[in-house]
């Protein structure tokens, strides 16, 4: 099954992942005409940077959570009932600030 475990080789893979599906995502896009590829504008070193900028970014927030989870494990804290309602407050809002 799953691990549990932190290992180098984990946070690669998901770098690497995340780097590739966002540069694939976008790549393309698709009309009424077909899919249309940006072969131009997605090889620009921008848009790369900001690519990578993206994978950094979500593999900065997966260490976190592991060392947040791997904290939290070790002092046996339990997250009581008001936490997890206030977050999802909190990400109804964020969801709804994002697609409005």
């Amino acid at each position: 099954m799953f691990s549990a475990k932190h290992s180098s080789k984990k946070s690669l893979v998901l770098f690497l992942v995340i780097w590739l599906h966002v540069t694939l995502l976008d790549l393309s896009y698709v009309n009424h005409n077909g899919a249309v590829f940006l072969w131009e504008e997605s090889s620009r070193p921008i848009t790369l940077l900001v690519h990578l900028l993206i994978a950094s970014v979500t593999l900065m927030f997966y260490l976190l959570v592991i060392k947040l989870r791997k904290t939290f494990q070790s002092r046996n804290v339990e997250v009581g009932q008001s936490i997890w309602l206030y977050c999802s407050v909190a990400m109804f809002l964020t969801i709804g600030f994002l697609l409005f």
